[in-house]
C-alpha cells in the first residue's frame, strides 16, 4: 500500500475521531479516549491526535474536563514514546495498559482536585464516585483493544476482514450514526433505517453469527439513543432471527425481522415498538429489497464441495499422462525395420543366429529394466498426493463477492499444495446469460483474495460463458523466458538431423533442448525426433530425469540392430526460482551468458544409444535478470575450423550486444557459416533469456 493512499486512510479515521471524540456520556469521554488512544496507536502522529481530541470536545465538554481528556491522552503519548526510546514493544495489550494507567491517573486527580467527595460516609454515591475512575479506566482500556482491531485492519488494507475486525467496524460505525445524530438535525427515523439496514444486510449476507455480531453493535447506538439497555439485546436477537431464515430469501429475511420485532414488542417490551421503529423497520426492507442482486447476496459455505472426488480426477488425470508416456515408449520399442523381420527361413549362417540371440538377450534385459523403471513410476505416484489447502469463509466470500460483481456465479474452489510446494486453486464457476469472462480477470480476485500474484495455468481455458467450468490457477512465477532458434541443413534434402525442444511444463518450469541424430538426413532426423518427443512427453508427466534418460536410451538400442546413437542437451528452468538444470550427453558445449561473462559447460559422456548404461553429466546454474543461455549442435562448433573452437565461440557470444533471443541465435549461426562454402554437419542454435517478471526487453 503506497504512502499517499495510507494518508488519505489516516485522513478519513481522524475525522471519524473527531465525531467520537465528542461522545459525551453522563460527562464522561471514555469513547473519545479509546478511539484516539487507538488511533495513535496505529501510527497516527501525536500532535494530530491531540487537535482530533481537542476538536472534538469543544463544543461537548466544559473546560476544565477538555483540559482533563487533553492531559490524558498527552500522557498516553508521552509514555508510549518512553517506552519506544528504550525499544520496548507496545502491542494492543500493552497499549490498552497503558491507556488504562492514564485515565485512571488524571480521574482520580480530578477527583482529589475538585474535591467531589466531602464525608467518608459509605453511601451508594460516595461508593459510585469512588468506583468511577475505574470504570472510566476499565471502559477506555477496553474501547482502545476494540476500535485499534478496525483501524489497523483499514491501515493495512486487508481484503477480508475476521470476526472482531467486523464487530470493531460495526462498533465505530454505530457510535457515529449515534454522535451524528445527537449533533445534527437528522430526516425522521434516519438512524432507526441505517441500522436495521445494517443488521439486514450483515445477517442475510453472512448468515446468523455475523447477524448477532452487527446486531449488537448497532443495539449500542440504539440503548445511547433511547437510553435504554434492553435494546442491545434485541438487535442482537434481530440478527440471529434473519440469520435463520436468510436461506428463504430475501422476503422471508424481512418479514423474520418485523415478526421477531412484534414479538418482541407485543410480548415482551411494548415500549420497543414506536413510530420511528416502525418507520425503521419499513424503510430498511423497502432499501433492502431495491438493491441488486450483486450486492445483496448470500454467502454460501462450500458444503457440496466433493474434494475427495475432485482429487481422484487430478490423480486419474495425472495417471492418464503417465499411461500415454508409456503407449509411446511401447510404440517406439516396436518400431522396428521392416528389413530385420524378413530374414530368410533358410539361413544357416550360425553368426547370424547368433548375432540375433545376443540381440534378443540384449533386449529382454532392456526390456526386463524398462518394467523395473514403471513399476518405480507407478510406485512413486502411489505416494505422490496432493495437500488440501484450507480456505477460509472470508477468502471464499471476497472471491465469490468480487465475481458477483463482474456477473459471475462461483459454484465451488478448492486449493491445492504440489510436491513442489506451490498452491493451485481450482474455481467452478459460470457467467450469467449473455456475458463471458476471460480467466484473467478470475485470476486478479484471486490473487487480491490470498495476497500473492496468481494466473491461469497453462492448460486453462481463457474465457468462460454461461455454462458451468472448471478452471485452474497457479501462482505466477518470477521469471518468464523467451526463446530463439536458428538452423541449417547440410545436403539438398534440407531434412536436418538436428531435433529442438522449446516446452512449458507444469508448475512453471521451461524445458530446453537440442538432440543431434548421427550422420544427417531423414535417418539422423528420425532418431533426434524420437529423442526430443520421448523427452518432452516423459517430463511433462511427471518423470524425474533420471527415469525419463533411461527409457529414451532403451528405446535407442532397441529401435534397430545397428548403433545409432543421439546426443542430447537439455535444461530445465525454474520461473519461480530461477534454478536452471543442466543435463548433457555426448553433446556439445552450452554456453551461459551473463553480460560481457561467458561460463562454459562441456560433456564428457557418449550418446545415447551406444550402452545399455547410459551415462550424462549435470549441473544446475542460477540464473538472473537478462542472463543467456545458449545450446549448440557440434555442427557449429566443428565449422569455426579453430586451433580453440570453444573458446572462438565464447568471442562471438561475448561481442554480442543485445538483441533478442531470435536476432542473437541468428547472429552465431551466420558468423559460423560466414567462411563456409559447403556445410558439413547439420547447424542448430537454441537461445533462451530469462528476465523478471516486472521488467522487459528494451
Amino acid at each position: 500500500m503506497n504512502n499517499k493512499t495510507n494518508r488519505i486512510k489516516l485522513i478519513a479515521l481522524n475525522l471519524i475521531g473527531i465525531v467520537l471524540a465528542g461522545s459525551n456520556m453522563y460527562g464522561l469521554n471514555p469513547v473519545g479516549m479509546g478511539y484516539s488512544s487507538a488511533l495513535y496507536a496505529s501510527g497516527s502522529p501525536g500532535i494530530t491526535t491531540i487537535i482530533v481530541m481537542l476538536l472534538g470536545m469543544a463544543n461537548n465538554f466544559q473546560t476544565i474536563e477538555i483540559v482533563k481528556y487533553i492531559s490524558a491522552i498527552s500522557v498516553i503519548i508521552i509514555i508510549s514514546k518512553l517506552t519506544a526510546v528504550n525499544k520496548l514493544r507496545v502491542n494492543e495489550y500493552a497499549s490498552a495498559i497503558i491507556c488504562f494507567v492514564s485515565v485512571f491517573a488524571l480521574e482520580v486527580t480530578d477527583l482529589l482536585i475538585n474535591e467531589k467527595y466531602t464525608t467518608f460516609a459509605m453511601n451508594t454515591e460516595t461508593v459510585m464516585t469512588l468506583v468511577m475512575p475505574v470504570i472510566m479506566a476499565v471502559f477506555s482500556a477496553a474501547l482502545n483493544i476494540a476500535f485499534r482491531k478496525a483501524i489497523q485492519a483499514l491501515i493495512s488494507g486487508k481484503a477480508i476482514y475476521d470476526n472482531e475486525e467486523m464487530f470493531s467496524m460495526a462498533l465505530i460505525t454505530g457510535l457515529v450514526i449515534y454522535n451524528i445524530g445527537e449533533r445534527m438535525t437528522i430526516p425522521a427515523s434516519g438512524i432507526e433505517i441505517i441500522l436495521f439496514f445494517s443488521i439486514l444486510y450483515g445477517a442475510y449476507k453472512y448468515g446468523a453469527g455475523m447477524g448477532a455480531i452487527i446486531g449488537s453493535a448497532c443495539g449500542i447506538s440504539l440503548c445511547l439513543w433511547y437510553d435504554d439497555a434492553k435494546y442491545l439485546g434485541i438487535m442482537c436477537m434481530l440478527g440471529i432471527a434473519i440469520g435463520i431464515f436468510r436461506e428463504l430469501g430475501r422476503v422471508i429475511s424481512v418479514l423474520s425481522m418485523i415478526c421477531a420485532c412484534i414479538t418482541v414488542g407485543y410480548a415482551a417490551y411494548p415500549l420497543f415498538i414506536s413510530d420511528n421503529i416502525v418507520k425503521g423497520l419499513l424503510g430498511a426492507g423497502v432499501i433492502f429489497m431495491m438493491l441488486p442482486k450483486n450486492i445483496i447476496y448470500r454467502f454460501e459455505e462450500n458444503i457440496n464441495n466433493n474434494e475427495e472426488n475432485d482429487m481422484q480426477k487430478i490423480l486419474e488425470e495425472k495417471l492418464t499422462n503417465a499411461a500415454k508416456a508409456i503407449e509411446k515408449l511401447s510404440k517406439s520399442i516396436l518400431k522396428t525395420d521392416m528389413e530385420t523381420g524378413n530374414i530368410d527361413s533358410t539361413e544357416t549362417n550360425t553368426d547370424i543366429n547368433q548375432i540375433w540371440k545376443n540381440k534378443f538377450d540384449e533386449s529382454r534385459n532392456i526390456m526386463s529394466g524398462q518394467l523395473n523403471q514403471i513399476s518405480k513410476i507407478i510406485e512413486e505416484y502411489s505416494h505422490e498426493m496432493y495437500d488440501f489447502v484450507k480456505i477460509t469463509g472470508e477468502e471464499e466470500e471476497y472471491i465469490r463477492h468480487k465475481l458477483k460483481g463482474r456477473k459471475v456465479y462461483m459454484d465451488k474452489i478448492m486449493g491445492i499444495e504440489n510436491r513442489r510446494h506451490k498452491k493451485e486453486y481450482l474455481i467452478t464457476a459460470k457467467c450469467e446469460k449473455g456475458v463471458t469472462i476471460g480467466t484473467r480477470e478470475i485470476a486478479e480476485a484471486v490473487s487480491e483474495a490470498f495476497g500473492k500474484a496468481y494466473m491461469p495455468s497453462r492448460n486453462c481455458r481463457k474465457v468462460i460463458s454461461n455454462e458451468f467450468t472448471t478452471t485452474t490457477y497457479v501462482e505466477e512465477a518470477n521469471f518468464y523466458v523467451l526463446h530463439g532458434a536458428a538452423r541449417k541443413a547440410r545436403g539438398e534434402s534440407g531434412i536436418s538431423g538436428d531435433n529442438y525442444s522449446l516446452k512449458e511444463l507444469e508448475n512453471g518450469q521451461v524445458l530446453m533442448g537440442i538432440s543431434d541424430g548421427m550422420g544427417y538426413g531423414a535417418s539422423a532426423c528420425l532418431e533426434s525426433e524420437t529423442v526430443i518427443e520421448l523427452l518432452e512427453q516423459l517430463l511433462d508427466s511427471g518423470f524425474d530425469g533420471d527415469t525419463a534418460l533411461k527409457m529414451i536410451n532403451s528405446v535407442m538400442i532397441m529401435n534397430s540392430e545397428e548403433e545409432h546413437p543421439a546426443t542430447l542437451d537439455y535444461g530445465v528452468i525454474d520461473l519461480h526460482s530461477g534454478m536452471c538444470d543442466l543435463v548433457k550427453i555426448g553433446a556439445a558445449t552450452t554456453f551461459v551468458k551473463r553480460g560481457n561473462w561467458v561460463e562454459t559447460i562441456k560433456s564428457t559422456s557418449m550418446p545415447l544409444g551406444m550402452f545399455a548404461e547410459v551415462d550424462y553429466d549435470s549441473t544446475s546454474k542460477k540464473l538472473y535478470d537478462g542472463d543467456l543461455v545458449i545450446m549448440v549442435s557440434d555442427g557449429v562448433i566443428d565449422a569455426l575450423n579453430t586451433e580453440d573452437n570453444d573458446g572462438k565461440l565464447v568471442e562471438i557470444i561475448r561481442d554480442i550486444d543485445g538483441g533478442s533471443p531470435k536476432e542473437i541465435a541468428d547472429c552465431i549461426l551466420e558468423k559460423a557459416v560466414s567462411d563456409k562454402s559447403r556445410l558439413t554437419d547439420d547447424m542448430t542454435v537454441l537461445v533462451t533469456g530469462i528476465w523478471e517478471n516486472n521488467k522487459k526487453i528494451a
